[in-house]
C-alpha cells in the first residue's frame, strides 16, 4: 500500500509484542463480571456490535453479554469473518441496522471494535438520520495511516489502498460519537483512533492492549456509561461524573 510521508506510522516491535497481554487481560475481563451489575443503566435501546479485522460474532461474545446485561437488545452483525473491504461492508451494515430499527422502533448504537469502529464511523457520516451514537475501540478514524496488519488486511479484502472517503471520517459526525483509544495498541497507531473533537465527539483514553479492548473492564465501564446518555441529552464523559452515576446507582444516593 502506498503511503503518504505523513502518514501514522504503525507501533513499534515493542508494543506489538505486548499484544501478548490481551490473554491475561481476557481473564481480567471474565473475573470483573460481577461488577457489571454495579455499572449504569440507559433506556434499553438496541446496540449492534460490531467486530474487528479477522474476527467474528465469537470475539464480542463477551462484550454483548455485558452489554445486554444491562439491558440493551444486543445484535451482532451476522456477516462472520470480517474481512472487509471498506466501501462494501457499509451497504451490508445498513442492511442490518434497517432491520434493527424496524424490530424495535428505535435507532440503535453502533459499537464498533478496530475495523468494525472504522465501518461505523462511515455510517455516521453516510447515514447519520439512522443512527442514535457511534462508539469505537481501538479504531482507526484518522487516514492515512499504517498497521501491523495491513499486508494480511490487503490479502484479505483485496483493498490496496485507502478510499478518498476515509480522509473525512475523523471529522466529527452528526451524532454522538466516543472514540476509545490506548497508547500502548500494538496493532494501531493510537493517534490514528483520534477523532476531532466537538460538542458531541470526544476521545477517551484508557490503558491495556488492542485485542484486550473487548474484555477490558474499564473499556466497558465507559461503554455502559456511553449507552446510558439519555437521548438528545449527551454529555462528555468525565471518570468522577461517571463513578458518581454508578455509586448512586448501587447505593442509592440522591
Amino acid at each position: 500500500m502506498s503511503t503518504p510521508r505523513h502518514a501514522h506510522a504503525p507501533p513499534g516491535l515493542l508494543k506489538v509484542l505486548m499484544e501478548l497481554r490481551a490473554v491475561p487481560e481476557c481473564y481480567i475481563g471474565f473475573s470483573s463480571l460481577p461488577f457489571a451489575r454495579c455499572m449504569p443503566r440507559g433506556d434499553g435501546h438496541p446496540v449492534l456490535v460490531l467486530p474487528g479485522f479477522m474476527a467474528d460474532k465469537a470475539s464480542t461474545l463477551h462484550l454483548r453479554w455485558l452489554v445486554a446485561m444491562l439491558g440493551y437488545k444486543v445484535y451482532d452483525w451476522k456477516q462472520g469473518v470480517n474481512v472487509g473491504p471498506v466501501g462494501h461492508m457499509e451497504k451490508v451494515i445498513i442492511r442490518r441496522i434497517d432491520e434493527i430499527t424496524q424490530r424495535n422502533g428505535r435507532k440503535p448504537t453502533l459499537l464498533g471494535w478496530s475495523l468494525g469502529g472504522v465501518y461505523a464511523r462511515v455510517l455516521a457520516h453516510e447515514v447519520p438520520d439512522k443512527l442514535r451514537s457511534v462508539i469505537t475501540m481501538g479504531s482507526p478514524v484518522r487516514f492515512p495511516h499504517r498497521s501491523t496488519a495491513d499486508r494480511l488486511y490487503q490479502r484479505m479484502s483485496g483493498q490496496l489502498e485507502h478510499p478518498e472517503f476515509l480522509q473525512t471520517i475523523a471529522s466529527p459526525p452528526a451524532v454522538p460519537a466516543t472514540a476509545i483509544y490506548s497508547r500502548l495498541d500494538g496493532i494501531v497507531n493510537w493517534q490514528a483512533c483520534l477523532t476531532d473533537e466537538s460538542a458531541q465527539a470526544e476521545n477517551i483514553r484508557v490503558y491495556g492492549s488492542h485485542l484486550g479492548l473487548g474484555y477490558n473492564p474499564n473499556v466497558f465501564f465507559i461503554v455502559a456509561d456511553r449507552l446510558a446518555q439519555p437521548e438528545g441529552e449527551w454529555r462528555r464523559f468525565s471518570y468522577s461524573g461517571a463513578y458518581w452515576r454508578t455509586l448512586s446507582r448501587k447505593f442509592g444516593f440522591a
